[in-house]
Parts: structure tokens; C-alpha cells; sequence
């Protein structure tokens, strides 16, 4: 029960940093960018209409502010 240990604040306060950062990003689109680059493969990249990607520019922002809070995917780089 990590809620009930001492660093549970810092825990709580890592989590809703992360989540903020997200939460900045539409859903789905995020969703494909941290795919794309889970499995280096830029095709994931794009969404089927009424969905849109996230332009180059914004992808770059959420893979930098992503990694600036610490966050690395869990297979970086897959290959299939």
C-alpha cells in the first residue's frame, strides 16, 4: 500500500505532473506518437479521419516534454 508510505506525496505529485503533461495532447494522437516511437515506425503516426495527428511540431513537444519528466516507453524501438 505505497499511498501509506512516506513518499507517497512525491509519488502523488509525479503522477499528476505526468498526467498534466498528457492531458495537454489529444487522446488518440498521443496515443499513436508514443506508439510510433515505442516501435520506430512513423506510420503510426496518422489517424483516420474525424481524428487528426498531431502536426511534427507537437509530436516534438510531447516526446520533449515527455522525456524531460523522466519518461522512457517501456520497448524503445521494437522491431517486429
Amino acid at each position: 500500500m505505497r499511498w501509506q508510505e512516506p513518499d507517497a506525496p512525491q509519488l502523488q505529485a509525479a503522477i499528476t505532473r505526468r498526467r498534466k503533461i498528457v492531458e495537454a495532447f489529444p487522446l488518440i494522437s498521443r496515443r499513436e506518437v508514443g506508439s510510433g516511437r515505442q516501435y520506430a515506425d512513423p506510420s503510426w503516426n496518422y489517424v483516420r479521419a474525424p481524428l487528426l495527428s498531431l502536426d511534427g511540431a507537437r509530436a516534438k513537444q510531447l516526446k520533449e516534454r515527455l522525456t524531460q519528466d523522466g519518461y522512457t516507453p517501456a520497448i524503445d524501438a521494437v522491431t517486429l
